[in-house]
C-alpha cells in the first residue's frame, strides 16, 4: 500500500514544483522536483508499482523537469 502513497506525494510535489516554475521561483522549484524525484524512484523499483502506467508517465514527467531545471540553473550561473 505504501506505493501508491508514494507515487501521490510524487505528484503533488512535481505540481509544486511547476507551481514555483510558473512564479519563477528556482529554489522552490529544485526542493520539490528533487522531493518528487525521490518518491518516483521509490515506485519505479517496487513490483507493485514499476509497470502502472501512471508511475511510467510521471516517471517521464518528473525527469524531464529535471532536466530542465538543471539546464536552467547552469545558464542561471553563467
Amino acid at each position: 500500500m505504501a506505493q501508491p502513497n508514494n507515487r501521490t506525494s510524487a505528484i503533488m510535489a512535481y505540481k509544486a514544483a511547476t507551481e514555483c516554475m510558473q512564479k519563477q521561483d528556482l529554489p522552490c522549484t529544485k526542493k520539490n522536483i528533487l522531493e518528487a524525484k525521490d518518491y518516483i524512484d521509490k515506485c519505479a523499483i517496487h513490483e507493485e508499482t514499476k509497470a502502472d502506467s501512471k508511475t511510467l508517465f510521471y516517471i517521464g514527467e518528473i525527469y524531464l523537469t529535471l532536466s530542465m531545471i538543471s539546464q536552467m540553473d547552469v545558464s542561471m550561473k553563467e
